[in-house]
């Protein structure tokens, strides 16, 4: 119980807000005594804004997927993009793209690894991610640390598919992990970024993103939005939980 409130109160560090397993008190928001409202609020936000920011991001950052565009061809050549099934809001599955960070061959490295090593078997079982990785390639560990390679998914957000801010998207199968708490995941469109993703980056384990994720569908307000786009800014720039 005790890292559950420390989940929770880093996160209330981080966008300002107050919860009850820190303070002692519910946190309220301007929302919060109408949830139909709330709920309708977030739909409309995330509809309408999400997609026009999206599309601003997309065409100011040009230049730099450009650049990443070149230094992946340079290395390993095509294909530069990576697109992958994802749960979506509903139970929708959708493609979620990054750029690719992985060798051709990166099942079969992974599968080795995993036969051969119990604690990075134990690793990617908690955290289904590894620190030392060996499928990554040398640009791919550089935009993973810097989180570049989720840029295209700005084109998901464009699509509908996802938001700026929610859940990281899970992979078919993941879902086990959050067991009957899957349907909080369920309830958003999946986000670029997100509560866990700048206050953890790759350390929480998922009873710490189940928290996040609850806390914040539960207290969302456009700030909070807003707060968590801004400190993602600073992301690509820190090295902590980064890989």
């Amino acid at each position: 119980m005790e890292r559950i409130a420390k989940s929770v109160s880093d996160f209330a560090q981080t966008y300002d807000v107050a919860s009850a397993a820190v303070s002692g008190r519910p946190y309220r928001s301007p929302l919060e005594s109408q949830p139909g409202l709330r709920r309708r609020a977030r739909a409309l936000w995330k509809s309408l804004v999400d997609p026009l920011a999206a599309l601003i991001l997309l065409v100011a950052l040009a230049p730099l997927f450009a650049l990443i565009t070149l230094m992946v061809w340079r290395q390993s050549g095509a294909p530069i993009f990576c697109g992958q099934k994802r749960w979506g809001q509903g139970g929708q599955m959708f493609t979620c793209w990054k750029f690719r960070t992985m060798a051709p061959d990166a099942d079969a490295l992974l599968q080795d690894l995993l036969d051969s090593n119990p604690e990075a078997r134990a690793e990617w079982a908690r955290f289904a991610k590894l620190r030392i990785d060996p499928r990554v390639t040398a640009i791919g560990g550089l935009l993973r640390r810097t989180s570049l390679d989720e840029l295209p998914q700005l084109w998901n957000v464009i699509r509908g598919d996802m938001a700026l801010v929610g859940a990281r998207p899970i992979a078919l199968g993941e879902e086990r992990r959050w067991g009957d708490q899957f349907r909080y995941y369920l309830q958003e469109k999946p986000g670029v970024t997100g509560p866990w993703q700048v206050t953890y980056r790759n350390s929480a384990d998922y009873r710490r993103r189940l928290v996040l994720q609850r806390h914040y569908l539960n207290n969302w307000t456009p700030i909070m939005d807003m707060k968590c786009l801004l400190r993602t800014l600073t992301v690509p720039f820190e090295r902590k939980n980064a890989y």
